[in-house]
């Protein structure tokens, strides 16, 4: 229940350390996930509709692989211009 600033930077600093590198990867992909198109959100749902249960469990720990988001994510042309700003999101 501390909300403080000391204790939230406290957080962020732990989570960073834990979780930011995975994090910071399914940042970048959620972010193109807004920008799909109408085929690749339909290829997106049945990509995931073919995932394991052990796949399943680290997308919602967002310890996904980098094989499991290429398997996922449904590539198109118009996503190449889009990587010099996701690029923010894993440095």
């Amino acid at each position: 229940g501390d909300t403080s600033r000391e204790r939230l930077v406290a957080y962020e600093r732990r989570w960073n350390r834990e979780k930011g590198p995975d994090w910071k990867l399914q940042r970048a992909v959620g972010e193109l996930l807004y920008d799909f198109t109408d085929d690749q959100q339909n290829r997106f749902v049945r990509s995931a509709g073919g995932m394991t249960d052990a796949q399943l469990d680290r997308l919602q720990r967002y310890e996904l692989s980098v094989r499991d988001l290429l398997e996922l994510y449904p590539f198109d042309v118009r996503d190449v211009p889009k990587v010099r700003r996701l690029l923010r999101h894993v440095r």
